[in-house]
């Protein structure tokens, strides 16, 4: 019943439409169809019932997006691989995934044969060159120095290959009845354990890898672009990261940039690869997340955009804009000057006529006052007209509405002048009207 109701209220609000309508006369005799349009005029109460909006066309650079899939990838340029230098088995383990390390902090236990046997070797090389260096060149001869020194920098070089700090090879020397062989790897820079894919106990190959550390305040992106995509997308520019959610309106926006393209294509997907940099300022991106990718590219020049809904598409095909129609400008401007003739005849009257002065004075000011409230409420009466424009379509371009937290798609047109008013809401209502009347898209 409500619908029913909503119907006939709206059907005798836009009824008084067809009564309002106004012809352009003739302006070439031997065609009379080709110069015939038809004006659609609604009062300020229709115009809220339908929400019908006039914006203005306004020249504006636009933002054409180009969307990619993509897929967010950890920063290679601040990751950290750890992994063993030499064969090793596992001890003990000291951080987990997802934890986040610093600097220094011990990340893994291993023992290697080879490691102690290195241990053992720089313990002896360590205390011949401490001997050496005593006694000096009284006691041994120059070559025996640099041999003894030598060799203790090898030994030291080789712990340090194998991963172990200064402070793990110091304690080496200071506890000479430590047991050889065990050593730990830790963290060469802070972040979080991406990879931990290991078990206690397991043996491990030299350069398998233990685990993964990354920095995740600034992410890669990598967007994948159609191969025959000729699109320049150079060093620098600028695009949108989007990570979707169950809501439209709880998605996240991140700023990203273009920091390198493949020269080569993808021989699985077949798709040309571009990488973005991105900062995680809330920690919600992480490596293996699938994100929406817009690229920005602004158009040359400014040009005229609409939203498709103020677009209505004829019988014969072409594209129509409703404009609003400023004919009544004229009458304004008559009313103006009459206002202002009369204004000028009762300045002459109080020149001539002292004693009247203050009458004539009260008289113009309250006739003055009088005409301004009609002024205003002929404006708000006065019907808004509306014609149909055939236009031109040209590029899409994606609009994100703040009101409604969707992406609208507008269209470049042309074939309107710039500053024109236009029907920005309400264009089907507009056309429905026409149609009742009459109204032929052909202009026929």
């Amino acid at each position: 019943m409500n619908f029913f109701k909503s119907f006939s209220l709206l059907a005798a609000v836009f009824l008084p439409v067809i009564s309002l309508q106004v012809s352009v006369a003739q302006t070439n005799n031997s065609d009379k169809h080709e110069n015939e349009a038809q004006l659609l005029s609604f009062t300020a109460t229709q115009m809220q019932m339908a929400d019908i909006q006039v914006a203005q066309l306004i020249p504006q650079y636009m933002d054409k997006r180009l969307y990619a899939p993509g897929e967010v990838q950890a920063n290679g340029y601040t990751s950290y691989v750890v992994s063993p230098r030499v064969e090793s088995v596992i001890v003990r383990r000291h951080a987990i995934l997802g934890e986040y390390v610093e600097k220094g902090q011990a990340l893994v236990t291993l023992f290697s044969e080879e490691v102690a046997q290195a241990q053992a070797l720089y313990r002896i090389s360590s205390a011949d060159w401490q001997r050496a260096k005593k006694v000096g060149n009284s006691v041994i001869s120059e070559s025996q120095l640099l041999s003894a020194e030598t060799n203790y920098i090898a030994a030291f070089s080789r712990l340090k290959a194998y991963g172990l700090s200064k402070q793990a090879i110091d304690a080496i020397t200071k506890n000479t009845s430590s047991a050889l062989g065990e050593y730990t790897l830790k963290a060469e820079r802070s972040g979080t354990v991406l990879l931990d894919d290991f078990q206690q106990g397991q043996r491990v190959s030299a350069g398998d890898t233990i685990m993964v550390l990354t920095d995740e305040n600034e992410l890669w992106v990598e967007a994948r672009l159609a191969a025959n995509n000729s699109v320049p997308l150079t060093k620098g520019t600028k695009a949108q990261v989007i990570l979707l959610a169950s809501k439209p309106s709880e998605n996240t926006t991140y700023q990203a940039e273009v920091i390198q393209q493949a020269h080569t294509i993808d021989p699985k997907t077949r798709t040309r690869i571009v990488r973005l940099k991105v900062k995680n300022t809330n920690h919600q991106l992480h490596p293996g997340l699938f994100v929406d990718v817009y690229f920005s590219q602004l158009s040359k020049n400014p040009v005229l955009v609409v939203p498709e809904s103020a677009l209505l598409r004829g019988a014969d095909g072409d594209w129509y804009l409703y404009l609003k129609q400023e004919h009544l400008k004229q009458e304004h401007s008559k009313q103006e000057n009459s206002h202002q003739g009369d204004q000028h005849q009762h300045e002459e009257a109080l020149e001539h006529g002292e004693s009247h002065e203050q009458v004539l004075s009260v008289s113009l000011a309250g006739e003055l006052a009088h005409d301004a409230v009609l002024e205003h409420q002929q404006e708000q009466q006065e019907p808004t007209t509306f014609i149909a424009q055939e236009v031109e379509l040209g590029a899409v371009y994606r609009v994100f509405s703040e009101k409604t937290q969707q992406w609208l798609s507008w269209r470049e047109i042309t074939g309107v002048e710039a500053n024109s008013y236009f029907a920005i809401t309400g264009a089907f209502f507009i056309a429905s009207q026409g149609a009742k009347s009459g109204f032929d898209a052909h202009n026929h």
